[in-house]
């Protein structure tokens, strides 16, 4: 029996001074994600979110060293629930590795496409600053190239996915689809068509099996 999906990465973020149990704390997060979410992060100001949070500056001060650190904090709980729910669809449905790697897409895209708040929280220059000044966005590409290469090494074991390449390097192309038309999408601001994902889908597959694997969307087997 195949082991269940681990979640790949713990949420880990830095900067924070006091504990994240703390009342306050949880309600700046909270209040955080609806200013960042609505105004990005240029725009944003610490006022706004101390008084959304219904603290004082100074209490906000003891939690956080700046507003790119809380930032920072908010968009690690972001993608570490978002990489839950990845985690929790794929769970759910136990297919075999070509559908749990269709799963895994189509929900990141559905998952960016339910939240429009994401798309200001993450937009072009909030990533620039993530990129340039914080490892946040690199341990979540590093989780989600774990977690698909969980999934490659299951279908490896299960005779389905292809062995004759190294699956750290099938995970890095496999991530680099799934991140770039999920940002694209969050970018944009507009849903990337079924047909569209389903295509995606069927050529992000036959790059990986061991037999070309197309989605019953586009009337083929899966």
């Amino acid at each position: 029996m195949a082991s269940p999906i681990q979640n790949p990465l713990p949420s880990e973020t830095s900067g924070a001074k006091r504990e994240k149990e703390s009342p306050a704390y949880e309600r700046i997060v909270a209040a955080a994600i609806e200013v960042f979410g609505t105004f990005g992060f240029v725009k944003a100001t610490i006022q706004e979110i101390a008084a959304r949070a219904h603290v004082s500056k100074p209490l906000f001060y003891r939690n956080f060293e700046n507003k790119q650190n809380v930032f920072e904090i908010v968009v690690d709980r972001v993608f570490t629930e978002w990489r839950q729910a990845l985690i929790d669809e794929v769970t759910r449905n136990e297919g075999d590795t070509a559908q749990a790697l269709r799963i895994l897409f189509l929900t990141a895209l559905e998952y960016g496409r339910a939240r429009p708040l994401l798309n200001r929280l993450l937009t072009r220059d909030s990533q620039l600053l993530l990129s340039t000044q914080s490892d946040v966005w690199d341990r979540a590409c590093l989780a989600l190239t774990q977690l698909i290469e969980q999934i490659l090494h299951r279908g490896i074991e299960a005779g389905r996915v292809r062995s004759d390449l190294p699956v750290e390097y099938m995970a890095d192309l496999l991530t680099e689809i799934n991140f770039t038309y999920a940002n694209r999408q969050l970018i944009s601001g507009i849903a990337i068509e079924p047909d569209r994902a389903e295509a995606l889908t069927a050529c992000m597959l036959d790059g990986v099996m061991r037999h070309p694997v197309v989605s019953t969307e586009l009337g083929r087997p899966i």
